[in-house]
């Protein structure tokens, strides 16, 4: 019986960490100090709140620019989530406070936060170039070792046959 408590609460305090944090850099943007998104980034950004669409998400966060809030409104008004804004320019209390965050989150960032946050999560270090659009980074915490998956997200919905 004792055995089975333990386990059981082992269980339920292991759940309350983040699921699954899905990273991804704004998408199409237009040019000047705070560019909005393209028509492109805005048909992407419906795509990734297709994607997540089955997915729940518990928050969302957004960079307090209006590329990255862009990306991620379609899938906050479909999930009733209010966007959340973090500062990039402290990286490490915003990785920290992911980690502990129950649910699976969401993050839209720019080409230098997005690998950096993956990095600060645990994923492996990489860089994303100024054309770089659409991947989607999953990331399922863990020790020591945090598997990454990146899945592209499409301009289009896919072709039904």
């Amino acid at each position: 019986m004792k055995a089975v408590l333990f386990l059981c609460c082992y269980l339920m305090l292991g759940s309350a960490h983040a699921a699954a944090v899905y990273l991804t850099r704004h998408y199409e943007k237009n040019t000047g100090p705070d560019p909005t998104l393209t028509a492109e980034g805005v048909a992407r950004a419906q795509q990734l709140a297709a994607r997540l669409g089955d997915i729940p998400v518990t928050a969302i966060y957004t960079t307090p620019y209006q590329r990255t809030t862009e990306t991620v409104t379609p899938l906050a008004e479909d999930k009733g989530l209010k966007l959340r804004h973090y500062a990039p320019d402290d990286l490490n209390a915003f990785a920290d406070m992911l980690k502990s965050l129950p649910g699976n989150v969401v993050v839209a960032g720019h080409s230098n936060t997005t690998p950096q946050l993956v990095r600060l999560l645990g994923g492996p270090e990489f860089s994303l170039a100024e054309s770089d659009f659409g991947k989607l980074f999953i990331l399922t915490p863990g020790q020591p070792y945090v598997p990454v998956t990146v899945e592209m997200i499409p301009k289009t919905p896919p072709a039904t046959p």
